[in-house]
């Protein structure tokens, strides 16, 4: 169909074939941008009948009712025994009672003042709501990131935090706002019916922001407080529905996000609490635009205005530090040491392979290593026809990627996660924050093509405490499907886990620095001194290159 002037669609009619107006594949992108915006009205449209009839049923504020938190810790009703269930069964997560001396860092003007969060019942600044929660969800102790981050967050500071995933990360972030910035007196709506979250989360994929709702509406329990998940990839009328009877807090992809902002359906003017999870990755994905859109020039107020704002990731280089810092204020920088990908419970082994003798290594990987498997693919029709193939060789496959609709990539990560299906094939996307627990084995089929997104991929095994096996297939070479270009930073990570280095590794090594005459990382890997943590303050790296675990005063 070809745009043609004097249709009601937008001023444009559509004849069939080439000419009269452009190629065929810009006209279907024209129209397709036409319905899209056409059909964000109609949701728009439904969204402010909806909120015209909570703000006549209950008004624009909260209802200040008095919830009485139970004395107990046991599960009351339905919704909590749903909500807890999970929690009372295992506890996802590393086994931090075997690491007591976790290395931390912490950095930024005044850091040493805060103190260590020792003990959540015993902590002043936690109402009793959360506490019951925390113990609800088997918590006996924080964990070295919520040590260190909550009270720094609890006293307003600005924080760049770098913990790997699996470490309590989304609690460290999200107690601080339960517990201190969301406010009882606030609107959820504005007289228009506009909602006003107090707290905003963003994530990179449509799962990881799932997975932190999950964990907000644990945390919120009895509080009377509103979390709300939007994302797209899925039907948009359900979220709105939601949205509509209010939110203190909004957990978010940036391109959801933005639409609503676009359309009048949510104001940040009363935003005051910000976290990126995944930072870096959503700095270097693409979504830069969109973060500054919504950070800078949307109605959130500024960081000299009080908005406090939180990033964390488990891999911080030192240019996605300097992109963070332009939406940061005086910020507070805390580094915990690594576990499991930097110990001997993961074994990570390599295996040498040709680009297109890749299926016989991992066929001989799926018969002799039983339990849940992770295979990491670098493309999305790579993901496709794997899966397929291997379903065809007797292995029960599933496949998550980003041209799945979200109902399609929940369906295969919710099998996958109760058991169901024992192998995901999946790229990146699960990679990034995603809590799958009990993963036995994680293979690269295509190495990644940097050392982050290698150790947030091994990352997915040898949680809580288990064992876990990590195999990668090495195509040695320069070509677009050779592996030369990380072999270096993959050397260093494996001396470092103190697990063997291949002689093939070490010559793909060799070629690499004959072919470039340098002996850097490009992404500034090789430079850390240690790399048990996955990026260090590179403000006191260029100030000191000896850093110590505090200093007073603030590097030039």
């Amino acid at each position: 169909m070809i745009p043609q002037p004097g249709n009601h669609y937008g001023g444009y009619r559509y004849t069939r074939g080439r000419g009269h107006g452009g190629s065929t594949k810009a006209s279907r992108a024209q129209f397709q941008q036409f319905r899209r915006e056409q059909r964000l009205k109609e949701y728009t449209s439904f969204f402010f009948k909806c909120s015209e009839q909570t703000i006549a049923r209950k008004g624009t504020a909260r209802p200040q009712v008095q919830i009485d938190i139970p004395e107990n810790d046991v599960p009351v009703g339905e919704w909590e025994k749903h909500l807890f269930t999970a929690d009372s069964k295992k506890s996802v997560g590393i086994d931090f009672d075997k690491y007591e001396d976790i290395e931390v860092k912490v950095s930024g003007r005044d850091c040493e003042q805060y103190g260590v969060l020792k003990d959540f019942a015993n902590f002043k600044g936690l109402p009793k709501f959360i506490v019951r929660n925390i113990k609800l969800c088997n918590f006996s102790k924080p964990t070295p990131v919520q040590k260190h981050a909550v009270p720094v967050a609890m006293a307003g500071r600005d924080i760049m935090c770098c913990a790997q995933t699996g470490s309590g990360k989304t609690a460290a972030f999200l107690l601080p706002a339960f517990a201190t910035y969301l406010k009882r007196d606030k609107h959820w709506l504005d007289e228009k019916g506009t909602v006003l979250p107090q707290a905003l989360v963003l994530a990179p994929t449509r799962e990881l922001a799932c997975q932190i709702h999950g964990e907000a509406l644990k945390f919120s329990n009895m509080s009377g407080f509103r979390c709300v998940c939007v994302y797209g990839g899925t039907g948009f009328k359900g979220q709105l529905q939601e949205l509509s009877g209010g939110a203190d807090i909004i957990l978010a992809t940036p391109g959801r996000l933005i639409d609503l902002i676009n359309s009048g359906v949510t104001s940040l003017r009363n935003c005051c609490y910000l976290c990126l999870d995944e930072a870096d990755r959503m700095l270097d994905m693409g979504f830069e635009p969109q973060i500054r859109a919504i950070v800078l020039e949307a109605d959130m107020p500024s960081s000299k205005d009080g908005r406090q704002t939180l990033m964390f990731s488990a891999t911080f280089p030192e240019d996605m530090q300097k992109l963070a810092a332009d939406f940061m204020g005086d910020y507070v920088w805390i580094g915990i040491g690594r576990v499991g990908a930097t110990t001997d419970s993961i074994t990570q082994k390599l295996i040498e392979v040709t680009p297109n003798g890749k299926i016989e290594p991992l066929l001989n990987l799926l018969q002799k290593v039983e339990g849940p498997t992770l295979v990491f693919v670098a493309k999305k029709k790579t993901a496709g026809w794997l899966s397929k193939f291997l379903n065809t060789q007797g292995h029960r496959c599933l496949c998550i990627h980003g041209d799945l609709s979200q109902p399609e990539r929940t369906r295969s990560l919710h099998t996958f996660k109760s058991n169901r299906c024992r192998l995901l094939v999946a790229t990146d996307v699960a990679a990034r924050g995603l809590d799958i627990s009990d993963v036995t084995h994680v293979v690269n089929f295509d190495l990644p093509s940097n050392i982050d997104d290698y150790v947030h991929r091994i990352g997915r095994t040898g949680r809580a405490g288990r064992r876990g096996l990590a195999t990668s297939l090495v195509v040695p070479g320069n070509s677009r499907d050779g592996n030369d270009n990380i072999s270096k930073q993959l050397i260093k990570v494996l001396k470092d886990a103190k697990q063997k280095v291949p002689e093939f590794l070490v010559a793909m090594a060799e070629r690499k620095d004959k072919r470039s005459h340098k002996n850097s990382s490009s992404r500034n890997y090789n430079n850390n001194n240690n790399s048990r943590f996955g990026g260090y303050d590179y403000r006191y790296q260029s100030w000191n290159r000896n850093p110590t675990p505090h200093y007073n005063k603030q590097p030039p």
